[in-house]
């Protein structure tokens, strides 16, 4: 392509520049995970609509994005035509694709003009007031999470073989590239993946921000960190293939047997992966009441299904003139959708039919009939409760507590 006749193009108000302007915006723009969640929250919309009312959701939501794109390239494109009369520039060339593709990527910032402006304000201090999470025992406000937390939680929770693995090629990097007897090429490549897997770590122990929720925000240290296990993986079953083939074959063995194993523990967890704690935390049992497992309240949903599987079987009725009334202890949003239309939803026990609540240190341990309870591994994740007939102030722990016991005293249960 020549490179000459493509400025040229773009320096020329066309089509041509426009299509050229909106495949470059889009290309270093396009933001696939943004993308990819528009049909998830469109389907977490519509699952509880009758199949007609989804459709007519759905097609008017789909619209609705299209238009409000078209219209607002068109405000942009037509302010850019201003701008040149000023600096005489094809401005709308340049605004316009990059405005549709940012609403396409991040629709709030498109709603308003300022939106952009707001969202960097907002997030350039931490927006939340903050809360206390379970880390190591202890009930630890966000802010102040030691330096350990996040190398604390990576080796508790990645499988044992690829964390002995990773940390073996952490040091052999570091020793190849210190050393440098290999080709520059090689050497700057592992330098990279050695940089990339530990700087977001270290910097995180040296400035100590906001922790919380795991270490979901790092899981883009995991890639790196797995090419360079795989590097010393390779590495081991070579220097011992060198010596003789068994000993190679046992560590090939060895390694196969640890992904088996892996396998095996993601498999007993599904769908509640994410919650996995490796043996050197003891198991699931291990780090309940110890660290946060559920901290996305994925238990509330299997839970909701359930109660609401057991009331159409048994054919129950709310009381008359009114929906069943669930009192939620976890994030709500979930239920909302689960249940569907049939039922209200709130954080507030009295009077509640129902209680579904996540089996962490800030939920009470109810003395009440148990219609359905997730468990993995010995551990609970959620329970459904039945309170008809009995009364509750609250079904959470105030102050929050981890003793199950003292969970079920502090229920401020009223017969």
């Amino acid at each position: 392509m020549d490179i000459e006749a493509v400025r040229n193009t773009l320096e020329q108000a066309s089509l041509a520049s426009l299509a050229i302007g909106l495949a470059i915006g889009f290309f270093f723009s396009f933001n696939p995970v943004a993308l990819a969640a528009i049909p998830v929250s469109l389907a977490y919309v519509t699952k509880a609509q009758a199949p007609q009312r989804a459709v007519l959701l759905g097609s008017m939501f789909v619209l609705g994005m299209i238009v409000t794109q078209a219209l607002l390239g068109l405000v942009v494109g037509l302010g850019g035509g201003w701008i040149q009369r000023f600096i005489s520039r094809e401005w709308g060339l340049v605004l316009g694709p990059a405005s549709i593709v940012m609403g396409l990527a991040w629709p709030w910032g498109a709603l308003a003009p300022l939106n952009p402006v707001r969202a960097l304000q907002y997030y350039s201090h931490f927006w939340e007031k903050p809360w206390q999470e379970l880390f190591d025992g202890m009930l630890i406000a966000i802010p102040e999470m030691p330096r350990s937390y996040v190398p604390k939680l990576l080796f508790l929770k990645l499988p044992e073989g690829f964390m002995v693995l990773a940390l073996a090629g952490l040091v052999g990097a570091l020793v190849a590239v210190w050393r440098g007897n290999m080709e520059p090429w090689r050497r700057a490549g592992l330098a990279l993946i050695l940089v990339t897997a530990v700087m977001p770590i270290a910097l995180v122990v040296a400035t100590r921000p906001v922790l919380y929720n795991g270490v979901r925000h790092f899981l883009f240290v995991l890639p790196p960190l797995a090419i360079i296990a795989g590097l010393a993986g390779a590495y081991i079953i070579h220097s011992l293939a060198a010596r003789t083939r068994l000993a190679a074959a046992a560590a090939a063995a060895a390694l196969a047997a640890s992904v088996g194993l892996s396998v095996y523990d993601l498999a007993r967890m599904h769908p509640y992966q994410y919650a996995q704690f490796n043996r050197v935390a003891g198991g699931l049992r291990g780090a309940d009441d110890r660290y946060m497992i559920d901290y996305w309240g994925l238990g509330l949903k299997e839970a909701a299904e359930t109660l609401r599987d057991r009331i159409e079987e048994g054919h129950v009725t709310p009381p008359r003139g009114r929906r069943w009334k669930v009192a939620v202890c976890g994030p709500s949003q979930t239920l909302l959708v689960e249940l569907g239309s049939g039922f209200d939803v709130t954080n507030e026990a009295p009077g509640a039919d129902f209680a579904i609540s996540l089996g962490t240190f800030y939920c009470a341990e109810l003395d009440a009939p148990i219609v359905a309870e997730v468990e993995r591994d010995g551990v609970v994740l959620a329970r459904a409760y039945d309170l008809r007939g009995r009364s509750y102030v609250t079904t959470w722990s105030y102050p929050p507590v981890t003793d199950k016991s003292a969970e079920a005293r502090g229920a401020d249960r009223h017969p």
